[in-house]
């Protein structure tokens, strides 16, 4: 199985206000490009296991989003919206001009906001387990902002960040900024991607659903997208069955 023999080294991007990105940036510098995008309470190494595969043909850009990792973006309000315009920025300042996206939960919630504004310029998308295909009444959004409020998150996804204020606030992007509606208006050629035991999505406390139910329910929404449930697989295939989603991220994206 790939993986980093060593961990490597970040390196920094400075933005404006002396705001930094932390992020790994592994491959041939004038191949393609793959941006990485975690989870919530999760990192860049969280892509360990995909990167080392994907890096010989693809330039593969990890970012710690701000609020997690060594990225030290500040004033941030964690809305999906604001992580999409940092991202923006950070492309713009390594001049990158194309690039192909894998999001996983958060990270796919902001990727789904980033593919509809930079339509142009996404060449392909990958989602996995991606947070924004479940949807919430206004009642459940409250009951979750006021779990959140407490240090719970009555599963949405993520390990804990090390920034539990990042976490919360993040929380409350997510379900401020429902994109399920607009999935329709994405015709990036994308590959969605699930697992059939998610312990996050569907969230179990309020929606007696299955995690299959809703990658079909979202990925048919998106006009150009196709789907691959992986069996005895839970909300990180990228590392709990890491071989074969290598493989089914060359597929589609070479």
């Amino acid at each position: 199985m790939p993986g980093f023999k060593n961990t490597p080294a970040y390196r920094l991007a400075t933005l404006s206000g002396n705001s930094c990105i932390s992020y790994l940036d592994s491959g041939p510098t004038n191949a393609p490009v793959l941006l990485f995008l975690h989870g919530l309470g999760d990192n860049a190494l969280i892509w360990s296991q995909t990167i080392p595969a994907l890096s010989p043909t693809f330039r593969c850009i990890a970012p710690d989003l701000p609020g997690h990792g060594q990225s030290n973006v500040h004033p941030f309000n964690y809305r999906m919206h604001d992580y999409a315009t940092i991202l923006s920025d950070f492309l713009s300042l390594l001049k990158i001009r194309t690039f192909s996206l894998i999001g996983h939960s958060m990270g796919g919630q902001i990727g789904i906001i980033l593919a509809l504004r930079l339509a142009a310029v996404m060449e392909k998308m990958v989602l996995v387990a991606p947070a924004g295909f479940e949807q919430f009444t206004a009642h459940e959004r409250q009951l979750l902002e006021l779990s959140a409020s407490y240090g719970h998150t009555l599963n949405v996804g993520g390990a804990g960040s090390s920034d539990n204020n990042a976490q919360r606030k993040s929380v409350s992007g997510m379900l401020a900024e429902p994109v399920f509606d607009f999935l329709p208006q994405i015709h990036t050629d994308s590959l969605v991607i699930f697992g059939e035991q998610d312990p996050f999505i569907p969230n179990r406390y309020l929606h007696h659903t299955t995690p299959a139910a809703i990658a079909r329910s979202g990925t048919a929404q998106l006009p150009n997208a196709q789907l691959q449930l992986f069996n005895r697989c839970g909300h990180y295939p990228q590392t709990e069955q890491a071989e074969r989603f290598n493989r089914a991220l060359n597929n589609f994206l070479i």
